[in-house]
């Protein structure tokens, strides 16, 4: 996902143990909702709270943790900046650094810190028919492992080249002209370590946690999760179904990427606006990362439903076929799925 897709950095705990528990009903009622991870009703009671207490930093800060919840970075940003024109206390204050530097980095506005150059894991074929012209099936990156992390295997990497090499010829055409990328390491803090300069909280910065991402045309493709309070990773592999569901989607958001962001189009939007229309308020709410006002759940909800075209079953794949019926038709017809 730019995904940052979406969405994030900051878990329910370390929101918590972070800010000292206030009187005030509205924002503790918000964080009862974060910690159920009911987002949406978070975000409406710490705006409530922000419009209440405008110069208190402890509002700002949980409204920009449930932003990045919602992988709603600018906003998350502008509330992190807010934050730290309050001054709060040190370690909330280097938390809110650490999560402007990576929105930045996100966004493409600058990096986030060293990284480590990542090695191809194949080489291109001696008759590649353009010169200088890698094939995307050959631009799988490989990261090193960092922190005495133990490195991808080999069957993730197979994954990996299998969903590539099978992907629908134009789709494929479309990311190889486009320069897309899949990128795979342990985790996320091997890719950019910078991340663990910072202190984790006890359930770990989300990204350290999740399987995959995408930024613009690069995707990125996470073997293991982190294990709270260290810098190690958990014994358990992301087994190979899983990956191929993550991969698939993050492809969605590539193929976006490579082909102008066609879910930032008016043509699209309406496409988009008329399912979220006509679900139930249920399902809506059921839906909700992929039903977000515009562009936010639009993008998401192409990326997923482009997933299950191309075979995936994710925890969420089969709502939101069913949810999106004309979204998919659109998206068989533009592409001759």
């Amino acid at each position: 996902m730019k995904k940052v897709h979406a969405h994030i950095l900051c878990t329910t705990l370390a929101l918590l143990s972070a800010c000292p528990v206030q009187a005030d009903t509205v924002l503790n009622d918000g964080i009862a909702f974060y910690k159920a991870g009911q987002y949406s009703r978070a975000r409406d009671y710490f705006i409530s709270a922000v419009k209440k207490s405008p110069t208190e930093w402890q509002a700002h800060y949980e409204l920009a943790n449930t932003f990045m919840r919602m992988n709603e970075l600018p906003q998350a940003r502008e509330q992190y900046t807010e934050c730290l024109k309050l001054s709060p206390e040190e370690s909330i204050a280097k938390l809110c650094g650490q999560m402007i530097g990576y929105i930045d980095h996100a966004s493409g506005a600058k990096p986030f810190g060293p990284t480590t150059p990542a090695t191809p894991a194949k080489q291109p074929p001696a008759d590649a028919s353009q010169a200088g012209h890698i094939p995307f099936r050959h631009r799988i990156n490989v990261v090193p492992p960092q922190f005495d992390h133990p490195a991808v295997s080999e069957s993730t990497i197979l994954t990996v080249s299998h969903v590539l090499d099978t992907l629908p010829p134009n789709i494929y055409e479309i990311l190889d002209n486009g320069g897309a990328t899949v990128n795979v390491s342990p985790n996320i803090t091997d890719k950019w370590p910078d991340m663990l300069k910072g202190k984790l909280d006890a359930e770990g910065l989300h990204l350290a946690q999740d399987a995959a991402r995408c930024y613009d045309k690069d995707v990125y493709i996470y073997e293991r999760k982190i294990i709270p309070n260290t810098t190690r990773l958990g014994d358990e592999v992301f087994d190979s179904a899983s990956v191929t569901n993550v991969l698939y989607h993050e492809l969605g958001h590539a193929v976006d990427c490579c082909s102008g962001t066609f879910t930032n189009t008016k043509e699209f939007l309406d496409v988009y606006q008329r399912d979220v229309d006509e679900m139930s308020e249920e399902m809506r709410h059921r839906l909700w990362y992929y039903t977000k006002p515009g562009y936010t759940g639009g993008r998401e909800a192409f990326a997923e439903t482009f997933a299950g075209i191309m075979g995936a079953n994710g925890k969420d794949t089969n709502e939101v076929r069913s949810s999106f019926p004309r979204l998919k038709r659109w998206v068989l017809d533009r592409f001759r799925l």
